[in-house]
């Protein structure tokens, strides 16, 4: 759940990856090139299923690679897919070891709400936050 500047919830999805730890011995798991088409295509799936929905991205920190995390979903994100748009916290949030992203529809009605709604519970959740956020605007037109 998101909060608005008017503190009403704003639900959203959550997204969460899983993945076999590494091997016992040390080892590294091997890289495995279907997953990302695989991630993005139930992203994909999921977004044109439901275009007034929104999905939310938090990196696990529990073994210290929540940056790691976010590199690699940043890299996963569909690049060249003009359909959607990605929010990211900022540096300010990961100097807290946070990371995480949301994800929604250029075309969805809530799309800038929701990402309002974003950045107002990041500020709430880091308050110290002395630094006006700067949002992209390319996808939205704020005079309506």
């Amino acid at each position: 759940m998101l909060m608005d500047y008017d503190q009403n919830e704003v639900p959203v999805k959550m997204l969460k990856i899983s993945r076999q730890p590494p091997k016992l011995n040390g080892g590294r798991n091997p890289k495995d090139r279907l997953v990302s088409p695989t991630i993005q295509c139930i992203l994909i799936q999921f977004l044109a299923k439901h275009p007034d929905a929104s999905i939310v991205y938090i990196c696990d920190n529990n073994d210290g690679l929540a940056q790691a995390r976010h590199r690699l979903f940043n890299n996963w994100f569909m690049p060249r897919n003009q359909d959607f748009v990605k929010y990211d916290t900022t540096e300010h949030h990961h100097k807290h070891r946070f990371y995480a992203s949301m994800i929604t529809g250029v075309k969805n009605p809530q799309g800038k709400y929701v990402m309002d709604a974003f950045y107002k519970t990041l500020d709430w959740y880091f308050p110290d936050d002395e630094q006006p956020l700067i949002c992209d605007s390319q996808f939205y037109d704020y005079n309506n």
